[in-house]
């Protein structure tokens, strides 16, 4: 990771099977134009979320099984280029359902096994009407 710092571009980063935690993350720091994040299942927390807002380009981010909740995901709010998103088992509420629906193009967006209502998961619909929102929650029936 440290050797990561030193150059200034990546287009994807796949950090699915690494030990990375926010401390080793923060080697990604210095990094721009990355495009595509994948993480999963590794305790990353709300800020690492810190350095992820300021890739502009982020066009796909994947953060499975990691501590990110709410306030994390308020930190994608300016990732305009972003069009496919998992969130799926992090601690994500209702809470995020305002910053969801602010990612206009969003195309595909997994939030199975979140906190999230039935209330919410209407809302994201409605909201986002060409993203396909995945949950995979034995509760949620998709509108015929």
């Amino acid at each position: 990771m440290r050797i990561a710092g030193r150059i200034p571009t990546f287009a994807a980063i796949d950090l699915t099977r690494s030990d990375v935690d926010d401390e080793s993350f923060a080697f990604l720091k210095p990094l721009r134009d990355v495009q595509d994040i994948r993480v999963q299942g590794r305790p990353l927390t709300n800020s690492s979320m810190l350095i992820v807002r300021r890739w502009n380009g982020l066009r796909s981010a994947s953060f499975h099984g990691t501590e990110i909740d709410d306030a994390g995901v308020a930190h994608l709010a300016g990732c305009e280029q972003l069009t496919e998103l998992s969130l799926r088992s992090t601690r994500l509420t209702d809470r995020s359902v305002e910053t969801l629906v602010s990612l206009k193009q969003l195309e595909r967006l997994d939030v199975t096994n979140c906190r999230l209502s039935r209330k919410a998961i209407k809302q994201l619909t409605e909201a986002l009407p060409k993203c396909k929102v995945e949950t995979r929650d034995p509760w949620h029936v998709e509108a015929e």
